[in-house]
């Protein structure tokens, strides 16, 4: 949802109140400290630090007054866009930390902010296992559309109603989650854009497909770039509910500059999207890389 944000090589410094437990010590987590300088913690998730950074109110503030300027559709805007796109940011990143820990690998924290969510984790061995981590997030949003599935069904006498129209207040909230989910997952899935999930997706089955690293990572912004400029044109028709389109596109072409440099210094093996480290050992660390 990902994703957001550049993947990152880890770096062994931070802020030292965000490092300490409540005993004083060091916990594994290491959170990058550019990002711990741009939000505020906000908690844990079985040892997972929680941050919220300082511009994620925006997030909230402009989908809230694109989709439902007035009345009870700003109140139900206001919640849907609220602790409701908050928690299914969450239990998405949380989908991309699991796997992570699955394949082995460290996790350090996930970042709420204006495009999102990123979850840093350890970077993967092998692209089969990147492919794994990446599925992982979008693939979540499928429990939580049942779940509003059975949350709409305790108002409609036992029968999920998933259309929009004459609802009461409850029913609204729970279809406009699910369309909610439904588009955060198709997005992400099939969007092949980097550094959304579906980019990573992209590139990961590129190489498993015997492509070489420097055709697959031109392949990477071709297809990046086109999808950002349609994207950016989208949100410039659209007005001001195409804002958040025209942040992910400017954000996919500033991630994608960064990409095209490596190709064209030759040092295309070492950004953080092809270079797959070996499988880590007891007290070291894989670079970092944020999914989305």
């Amino acid at each position: 949802m990902s994703t957001l944000g550049e993947r990152l090589f880890g770096r062994k410094e931070t802020a030292r109140n965000d490092l300490e437990d409540s005993n004083g010590s060091q916990p594994e987590n290491i959170f990058p400290p550019e990002y711990i300088n741009q939000s505020v913690r906000i908690g844990s998730i079985r040892g997972i630090p929680l941050r919220v950074h300082y511009t994620f109110p925006v997030l909230w503030i402009l989908l809230t007054f694109s989709y439902a300027p007035q009345g009870e559709a700003m109140a139900l805007a206001c919640i849907l866009y609220g602790p409701v796109l908050s928690l299914t940011i969450l239990i998405h990143e949380l989908g991309h930390c699991a796997a992570s820990q699955i394949n082995g690998s460290e996790v350090h924290g996930i970042l709420f902010w204006p495009m999102g969510g990123l979850a840093f984790v350890g970077h993967s061995s092998s692209p089969f296992d990147d492919l794994k981590v990446s599925f992982a997030g979008p693939l979540t949003h499928l429990p939580q559309l049942l779940a509003w599935m059975l949350l709409s069904a305790l108002e409609n006498d036992g029968v999920p109603k998933l259309t929009f129209g004459d609802n009461d207040f409850w029913t609204s909230l729970c279809v406009s989650a699910f369309y909610l989910n439904l588009g955060l997952m198709v997005f992400n899935l099939l969007v092949p854009a980097y550094p959304l999930d579906g980019g990573r997706i992209f590139v990961d089955i590129l190489l498993l497909s015997g492509c070489s690293v420097v055709n697959s990572a031109w392949a990477c912004v071709v297809v990046s770039v086109s999808l950002a400029i349609a994207m950016g044109v989208y949100g410039l028709i659209a007005g001001l509910s195409g804002l958040t389109l025209i942040l992910i596109s400017m954000w996919i072409i500033y991630q994608t500059y960064n990409l095209w440099r490596h190709i064209t210094n030759g040092t295309i093996e070492y950004h953080p999207l092809f270079n797959f480290p070996p499988p880590r050992t007891p007290g070291t660390s894989n670079p970092i890389m944020p999914s989305v």
